[in-house]
């Protein structure tokens, strides 16, 4: 009966607050469409009158703020006392939950974790209210939205109250920073995202700012530094400082750069090797790529370019093409095992960029440590690759101990140029491999393209099966369940000259 008394006034005080507490986290944790909790759960208040004197006397329970109505948010306000508050809201411009968040920041004392996806007219509003100070924030999180008209949103100094700040979590989108570095000397987890431009860092800015930041696991860059931020032949009055960034803790790290500037990022920061590295160089031309003296080695850190592939990613991204190495990553939300080697051509190459293109892949190659990868995949549209098989063997002639190679789309002519043993040279490319596996879709070819894959696939295997030193193949696999009848006698040929236990199969996920 409704405030009536009930047997579960026997629990203590202590252990209904506990089970109460549970109840709100599990919901701040789960319900992110509310980006909080919906205070209506709490009908413990109408169970007995003694939940209701022990909901009511617990200030935790109220201080994750809700603004779905301005009298919600005035009573979690005052119940929550004087204890630690939590504020998350995602609201657009004309939610009237804006108002009721306004409520909150007079008590910005108490905010220890704040959480907005808001326009910037609102973070702009909040940033600039006289005594706005958060003193005891650990996680502050604010994403704008940067397509909006708006002056820079920038934190500052004065949003704290001293040097020691508790601050552990700092993620900006489109909100730009402006403060003393040794104010996040606690952070263990920063993330700059889509920086407006009058906020978007220099390297050396960077340098300075991670400087203090030793306790630091998770460092993520994107769109956060001025393209290009720096000239090695024009310094200007960012010359290259006399600084070494320790971060010791750091396990995870995402920059997007130029050439350049990643190279003087990673000639500056030491990481542990366990450090799991995502750069992206951004380049607008093979020069970018080139005047960078450190940029092979950059690729993986100086310290351990004697250790192997294992978890790290590079991309480098223009207007001519797009190179994506990758290892035991996820990467374009595909999980790549480790030892693992992607190497993606996604923009069409234009035919006088190649001998800059493969000198960049073959430096990459003779640099970094591939004795560990066994497995390689590749993807491209660009059909001039097919023109360039013995330099691209000269690339791969690095990877003696890959065993399984996925190709897609328009490469496998090259490809198996590529595989195919040259009786020219004493050495032989991928003489350890097993499995082929490849992605084309014979049916959408034209018939002479079809043929000349076929033809080279066939050239590859009977060359290699003949050829003393390289372990005989065991796998040959096509992507698509159907191939064409005109080719499937072809590819049945196969299994009269290979030996078992050699298989061919079709409509194999790769």
């Amino acid at each position: 009966m409704l405030n009536a008394l009930s047997p579960a006034s026997r629990l203590p005080a202590e252990l209904l607050v506990a089970i109460f507490q549970l109840r709100t986290h599990d919901l701040v944790k789960f319900d992110r469409g509310n980006w909080g909790y919906d205070p209506s759960w709490i009908t413990v208040t109408h169970v007995c009158r003694y939940w209701r004197d022990v909901a009511l006397a617990a200030p935790l329970l109220w201080s994750n703020i809700v603004f779905k109505s301005r009298g919600v948010t005035e009573a979690m306000l005052a119940r929550s006392e004087s204890v630690p508050i939590s504020v998350r809201l995602e609201s657009g411009s004309r939610d009237s939950s804006q108002a009721n968040l306004f409520l909150a920041t007079h008590h910005a004392d108490r905010m220890s974790e704040m959480h907005l996806v808001v326009p910037p007219r609102t973070v702009q509003t909040i940033f600039t209210m006289d005594k706005f100070c958060l003193p005891i924030i650990r996680k502050l999180h604010i994403d704008i939205d940067t397509s909006e008209p708006f002056h820079g949103v920038m934190l500052t100094d004065s949003h704290f109250a001293h040097q020691d700040s508790p601050l552990q979590s700092l993620s900006l989108h489109g909100v730009g920073l402006s403060l003393d570095p040794r104010l996040l000397r606690n952070l263990t987890y920063l993330q700059l995202v889509e920086l407006h431009e009058g906020a978007k860092l220099h390297v050396v800015q960077l340098l300075v700012l991670l400087e203090p930041l030793v306790r630091l696991h998770h460092l993520e860059l994107r769109g956060a530094l001025r393209l290009p931020s720096f000239d090695p032949h024009n310094p200007g009055p960012h010359s290259i400082p006399n600084i070494e960034v320790d971060l010791p803790n750091l396990t995870h790290l995402y920059i997007e750069a130029y050439a350049s500037d990643a190279d003087i990022f990673i000639a500056h920061v030491k990481m542990p090797q366990e450090a799991r590295l995502s750069l992206q160089f951004i380049v607008s031309s093979f020069e970018d790529i080139l005047i960078a003296e450190r940029f092979v080695p950059s690729v993986y850190m100086r310290s351990i370019t004697s250790t192997p592939i294992r978890s790290a990613s590079v991309i480098i991204r223009s207007n001519d093409f797009t190179l994506n190495l990758s290892a035991a990553i996820d990467c374009d939300y595909v999980r790549r095992p480790e030892g693992s080697l992607h190497l993606n051509f996604v923009d069409p190459l234009r035919h006088h960029a190649m001998s800059e293109w493969l000198m960049v892949l073959t430096a990459l190659f003779c640099a970094l440590p591939l004795r560990e990868v066994s497995s390689l995949s590749i993807s491209s549209y660009s059909t001039w690759l097919r023109a360039d098989s013995r330099a691209l063997k000269a690339a791969f002639s690095r990877l003696q101990n890959v065993q399984t190679i996925s190709a897609f789309d328009s490469v496998e002519p090259v490809v198996m140029l590529a595989m195919r043993p040259d009786r020219l040279q004493s050495g032989y490319c991928f003489p350890l491999l097993q499995r082929i596996r490849l992605g084309c879709r014979l049916g959408e070819m034209s018939a002479e393209t079809a043929r000349e894959i076929i033809k080279h696939v066939a050239d590859c295997l009977q060359v290699r099966q003949e050829t003393s030193g390289i372990v005989p193949l065991s796998e040959l696999s096509f992507s698509e369940d159907h191939v064409p009848k005109e080719y499937l006698e072809n590819l049945k040929s196969f299994r009269n000259w290979m030996p078992p236990p050699f298989v061919i199969s079709y409509g194999c996920p790769l």
